[in-house]
């Protein structure tokens, strides 16, 4: 994904005096309880990927929890994961990252979320901006701006949210056995596949949308799904990928 460009009278200078800094609990910097009922921007969401209740504090931010919920190639996903401090012309700023996601060939990111394109241009997103890069260069990893055209066409973005409604839905352990060994030997259209673990054509489409989520198969997303969609077996996910947990860190 390409770097946003900001004009150059937006910078404010570098940043000097970087501290990353970890949540106390380390998982995020919110949590399910410590969100009050007045705050009507928040969304409070249960993965059942990651194992882990997130707190969302926008839309576009709601875009991408579900996408990397889905999408078999995010291997971690973690919302508010740390905070970054930092100088700016002498004087101190701090925020804390929208979500730092980890994918399936080790890249790592930290992404921060806004409803458009103009939104990264006000005065405060500027300044999350030079501290989110500035810690995406101290750590190695990638910083990316998301908005919501970049997580993928409107089919894209609606197929991903058909799979995550079926998120929750149970799937017997024999029904997944049995899917892995229909897709060993390649990809298999949706409608036969549904039709092969269970007879009743709803309730194996809605297993098929968990058991991608979990990442036990792959959907097609990138047309309308239907019968002639394909279904293929999740890649592995490799060994000795990194860490998105930071538990420390100082320039």
């Amino acid at each position: 994904m390409a770097s946003l460009p900001l004009p150059s009278h937006a910078y404010a200078g570098p940043v000097t005096n970087l501290r990353i800094i970890p949540p106390r609990n380390g998982h995020s910097f919110l949590s399910i309880g410590s969100v009050g009922s007045g705050a009507t921007s928040v969304v409070k969401a249960s993965s059942y990927r990651y194992r882990a209740g997130h707190v969302l504090t926008g839309a576009t931010e709601v875009l991408l929890d579900k996408n990397d919920e889905v999408v078999v190639d995010v291997m971690a996903s973690i919302p508010q994961a740390f905070a970054v401090e930092g100088l700016i012309d002498g004087e101190s700023h701090r925020t804390i990252i929208d979500r730092a996601r980890l994918w399936r060939d080790g890249t790592r990111q930290i992404c921060e979320c806004k409803p458009d394109w103009a939104a990264f241009y006000r005065p405060r997103a500027v300044t999350q901006r030079l501290l989110g890069e500035a810690a995406a260069a101290a750590l190695g990893w990638e910083y990316v701006p998301v908005v919501p055209e970049t997580l993928g066409s409107r089919t894209f973005r609606n197929n991903v949210d058909r799979v995550y409604g079926a998120r929750s839905v149970r799937v017997p352990d024999h029904v997944a056995v049995h899917a892995s060994q229909l897709l060993a030997d390649g990809p298999m259209k949706l409608g036969e596949f549904t039709a092969r673990i269970h007879d009743h054509e709803g309730n194996a489409f809605s297993m098929t949308c968990a058991m991608m989520v979990r990442r036990i198969v792959e959907i097609d997303l990138e047309v309308p799904l239907g019968h002639s969609s394909l279904v293929r077996a999740a890649p592995p996910m490799p060994r000795g990928l990194p860490s998105i947990r930071i538990f420390g860190h100082r320039n």
